[in-house]
């Protein structure tokens, strides 16, 4: 609950929380009444599964329309959702919308602020925040997922990780490289040109 509320479930807010749990019996609310309203919304979660099956299966229906060989889903972690999200995000034709990757990574909202006083850089600002904040969230759940199953955006995200870097600005910066990866992937579509273009950028 900590790391879902970011940090800000603390101990007397969980000491709130229990005193709660234990006066439940004392409410007053009937069995029978409660059991009525948990139909309610068993039956409101499942009409709301079927409607999400039924989107899950058109998004995949588009996504193979617009990127038939939906070169997104290479990428681990990536479902069909997310994948679709961000391809409609940055467009098939990507070098001629974003010259760098860092142009992307921009748009995202996910590059680093810069503030410089006296002549000088101050380093540590976060991100900008700029830009559609629907495709920064993919981005984040996108990196989420990715750090589990792609070996190299894991090791950047443990790297930081052990750098003390907090949980979020780790996940921020590997959701940056993840666009990085997403922009290779549509502009060449092969993912070992990739690796051969993180090298060269690494050595560079």
């Amino acid at each position: 609950m900590t790391r879902s509320a970011w940090g800000k479930f603390s101990d007397r807010k969980a000491e709130e929380l229990w005193r709660c749990v234990e006066n439940a019996p004392d409410l007053g609310s009937q069995v029978e009444d409660l059991l009525l309203e948990v139909n309610v919304q068993l039956n409101e979660l499942e009409r709301l599964e079927e409607l999400t099956e039924r989107l899950d299966e058109r998004i995949a229906e588009l996504y193979g329309d617009v990127d038939p060989e939906q070169r997104l889903m290479a990428i681990g972690g990536l479902g069909e959702f997310l994948a679709a999200a961000i391809t409609a995000c940055i467009g098939m034709d990507v070098r001629r919308r974003f010259p760098t990757t860092k142009h992307l990574v921009s748009f995202a909202g996910l590059a680093p602020r810069v503030k410089s006083s006296a002549g000088h850089t101050k380093s540590g600002q976060g991100i900008t925040k700029r830009g559609d904040p629907f495709f920064r969230a993919w981005a984040y759940l996108g990196a989420m997922g990715a750090r589990q199953y792609d070996n190299d955006l894991s090791a950047y995200f443990h790297r930081l990780r052990d750098r003390g870097k907090h949980y979020n600005v780790a996940i921020c910066a590997t959701a940056a490289r993840l666009m990085e990866r997403c922009y290779w992937t549509l502009a060449q579509g092969s993912v070992t040109e990739i690796e051969n273009q993180e090298h060269e950028v690494s050595v560079g």
